[in-house]
């Protein structure tokens, strides 16, 4: 988790994401990535048997995809940086019994394949799409955290037509935005650091995706949307686990930065309500941005109610 690298990117990171910050992944070799997809078959961390298949999205480049089965409606699940689709194992395993789930592991990421280009936020809304095709997902919902709302902003805006729905979890935010200096310099006083540089001569496909995010393009969605956001109210919500502070002068500039978050955040909010015709928007107080873990029963609860008011399919 890297909560400082998050609230960093809220207030002050231009064409930041909003999530973790992660070294190049280890790679599965040729040979076992051909096992794995003839057998079908892969395990979440000691959990039930899952399938997992690899689809091409382009001549190469292969995506992970996790298949949680079940019936109904397909949801399908988009990691944040530096995560794969079987992070959503557990989450996952609460909606098979009304829908067929599935989870795609972006490229550059995890068994993916990690090719130095292609991380823009519409390339990446292309390959989602591209596994839809091949998967023959119609009318599924998408359903993202964090930088993933990027894919998600770009498939909702330019392929409206191959989904029922769009679900942001922490993740819609406009990641070219950049706040106000003073915001920016009280956030750099409480210790917490920016993103960091990309490493001459080394590819990271994290820069990558920070540095192909894309101003969404809200207006342009034609589906129902809900955004979650977690509202901190305190410093140790904004941060779990940092130190008490016993300063006054820093308890105060701690303050301060949860209410710059606040600020930015009901933004966002108001961006994200006011651009999508169709939206909702659910603020989770004291919420951790993992919703979907420290809140599961709320998000699983508001998803469901969500999905099912969406018009049936059409098939």
């Amino acid at each position: 988790m890297a909560a400082a690298a998050e609230i960093l990117a809220i207030l002050a990171l231009k064409r930041s994401s909003a999530s973790e910050v992660t070294s190049v992944p280890n790679k599965l070799c040729f040979a076992a990535l051909l096992l794995l997809t003839t057998l079908g078959l892969a395990q979440d961390s000691g959990r039930a048997q899952t399938e997992v298949r690899f689809v091409e999205v382009e001549p190469g480049i292969n995506l992970e995809v996790v298949d949680w089965g079940g019936r109904g409606r397909p949801v399908v699940l988009l990691a944040g940086l530096g995560e794969t689709a079987h992070v959503y194992y557990q989450f996952a395993s609460k909606l098979t019994d009304a829908y067929h789930v599935f989870g795609i592991t972006r490229r550059g990421f995890g068994a993916s394949s990690v090719p130095n280009s292609g991380y823009t936020a519409s390339r990446l809304a292309d390959d989602v799409v591209r596994v839809l095709d091949v998967m023959k997902i119609d009318e599924g919902v998408l359903v993202g955290h964090s930088v993933a709302g990027e894919e998600l902003s770009a498939v909702g805006a330019r392929y409206a037509d191959r989904i029922a729905g769009l679900i942001y979890l922490d993740a819609a935010w406009d990641r070219t935005y950049s706040a106000p200096k003073e915001e920016q310099d009280r956030a750099a006083k409480m210790g917490i650091a920016g993103q960091p540089k990309a490493v001459p001569g080394r590819f990271d496909p994290a820069h990558a995706v920070r540095a192909g995010v894309q101003k969404p393009d809200y207006d342009q969605i034609r589906v129902p949307a809900l955004a979650f956001y977690p509202a901190s109210r305190s410093w140790q919500e904004l941060l779990p686990g940092a130190p008490a502070i016993t300063d006054p002068e820093k308890r105060a500039l701690a303050e301060q930065v949860v209410a710059d978050v606040a600020r930015v955040r009901k933004r966002m909010a108001e961006a994200f309500r006011s651009g999508v015709a169709a939206s909702r928007v659910i603020e989770l107080p004291g919420a951790g941005h993992y919703l979907f873990q420290t809140n599961e029963s709320d998000v699983l609860r508001e998803m469901r109610l969500f999905i099912e008011k969406l018009p049936a399919p059409r098939n």
